[in-house]
């Protein structure tokens, strides 16, 4: 049993192998047909090879399961087979591949093992190859009722080889390609504005946070517009040589700003050692990878850009559980946007290998989710900016507060400094005013030592004053009475000058009486 193990398995295989040739033509009904099923592969080992000699090799090819082809990362070249039949009227279709990273695809229609159209396209193809002027390939041609046609489509990428096709009626095509657009114009629309409303918040601010994040946001809107066409339509509709380099650089840039973004945001530092290490070296990581996407092969570095597609998302959502318990500010919102990306990447995945169905959500699962992921972290990065704010009107009250104090601080100090200057006046006015009190009191009594001094000699003189009153007018009675009757001229003559004598010594008497009374009045004034 265990020798035919081997041999059972490898028949089986022999025989998968073998029933591509004999798959049934899908059928054309609806305006709309996803061909996910129905398709066989072959690899082929000669790049120049002819599609008419991959198409005489129909009995090589192998079947693959239904859903999207999906071969992952390749560089050899590729061709798929499956075939169509239109079992309504003749008209007009539309077939588009909506991966646009492939680098160059062309198909071939066969009818009746005869090449009857060739028509080329691919990322790396001029966009004037399509039918109409859009971000994927398109082709259109004319499929004849009840015939059935093959189709050969060949793939030369260094991305994922992916082919998930659409085939359209002309009109519903183009309804398609309309609301399409306005979706995608819509989704970019509201990614410039959040740019423009961080960019306006980090030159308000000055947030260091911001530059990093404008960093991401910038190489994101980039990066997705490489990865829808939108980056060929709008800046390499000339010339596509730049593409590839274009997507990785701008890819490698926005881990970079993500990278450092997570670091200031949630603080790694805080998160412990081994987290800021982490984001310190991964930046670097990125701006080597970016700078090596200048001179390395593609399909080298998009290795790069898948594996980190992969895996950031979990990694961040994991960082930002932890986040979250140590209650860092605004990791509740970093949470809720990596998780968004996380489950993003997860539907895309699962809609592209036709896992679950493909519809709206399925298809643009990854422009929604960053689209949410933006609005979120820009609306926590302005919730930052709202509690800086008020933070800052705080600190501007509780300094305006602080300054109206010291003012009546100033204000006290300045009535104190004059209520102090007015009292060390009022002491130099009062030690004057005690030094002339002094001197006053020492003049005071000084004058009534003088006074007393004068006092005595006044009264002795006002004495002696009445004694010579008394005295000359005894000398004048003692005249009169000798003098009196004499008739002699010579004593008459002698009479008169001793009269006049004695008039003279009375105006000296009074003249010192009234010196005597003066001094006396001075001296009653100054005791």
């Amino acid at each position: 049993m265990k020798r035919l193990y081997p041999v059972t398995c490898f028949s089986v295989m022999l025989l998968l192998s073998s029933v591509a040739a004999k798959a049934e033509p899908i059928e054309i009904k609806d305006v709309k047909t996803n061909l996910s099923s129905g398709f066989s592969h072959y690899l082929s080992e000669n790049a120049a090879e002819s599609p008419e000699s991959v198409f005489a090799k129909k009995s090589e090819f192998t079947s693959l399961p239904d859903g999207v082809p999906n071969l992952g990362l390749s560089s050899d070249p590729h061709w798929f087979l499956f075939s169509l039949k239109n079992d309504t009227q003749s008209r007009d279709f539309i077939l588009t591949h909506n991966y646009p990273p492939l680098d160059y695809l062309d198909l071939f229609i066969f009818q009746s093992g005869t090449l009857i159209r060739s028509l080329h396209g691919g990322e790396l193809q001029p966009l004037e190859h399509n039918a109409f002027h859009h971000r994927t390939f398109n082709a259109e041609f004319t499929l004849e009722k009840g015939l059935e046609y093959q189709f050969l489509v060949s793939v030369r990428t260094e991305s994922s080889v992916q082919l998930p096709l659409v085939l359209y009626e002309k009109d519903e095509y183009l309804k398609h390609s309309h609301s399409e657009t306005a979706v995608f114009y819509f989704y970019y629309g509201l990614m410039f504005v959040m740019l423009l409303y961080n960019l306006f918040l980090f030159a308000t601010t000055r947030d260091r946070v911001y530059a990093p994040y404008l960093l991401y946001l910038v190489s994101y809107i980039c990066f997705q517009a490489a990865m829808n066409g939108y980056a060929k339509v709008w800046f390499f509709s000339e010339s596509t040589s730049g593409l590839n380099t274009f997507l990785l650089v701008s890819n490698y840039l926005s881990g970079l700003g993500c990278f450092e973004f997570t670091n200031r945001f949630l603080r790694a530092d805080s998160l412990g050692r081994f987290w800021s290490a982490f984001f310190r070296w991964g930046a670097w990581l990125f701006v080597g990878l970016a700078v090596c996407s200048l001179i390395l092969p593609y399909s080298l570095m998009i290795i790069g850009v898948v594996a980190w597609g992969t895996f950031l998302p979990a990694i961040l959502v994991w960082i930002g559980i932890r986040a979250v318990r140590q209650k860092e500010a605004g990791a509740s919102y970093f949470l809720l946007a990596w998780l968004g990306a996380l489950i993003a990447t997860v539907v895309l995945s699962l809609g592209t290998s036709a896992v679950i169905p493909a519809n709206f959500v399925t298809l643009y699962s990854l422009q929604i989710a960053s689209a949410l992921q933006v609005v979120l972290l820009s609306l926590v990065i302005g919730e930052r900016f709202r509690i800086a704010q008020e933070e800052r009107d705080a600190s501007q009250v509780a300094l305006l507060e602080t300054y109206n104090q010291l003012d009546a601080e100033l204000l006290k100090r300045e009535r104190l400094l004059d209520a102090n200057a007015q009292l060390t006046e009022d002491n130099r006015l009062a030690s004057e005013q005690l030094i002339q009190a002094d001197k006053l009191a020492t003049l005071g009594t000084m004058v009534a030592g003088v006074a007393h001094d004068i006092a005595n000699p006044t009264s002795l003189i006002a004495l002696s004053r009445e004694q010579a009153t008394e005295t000359l007018q005894k000398n004048i009675t003692l005249i009169d009475t000798c003098f009196g009757g004499v008739d002699d001229d010579e004593t008459l003559k002698v009479y008169q000058t001793l009269q006049a004598y004695h008039g003279e010594l009375q105006k000296a008497l009074g003249r010192v009486e009234l010196g005597a009374t003066q001094i006396s009045a001075i001296n009653s004034a100054i005791r």
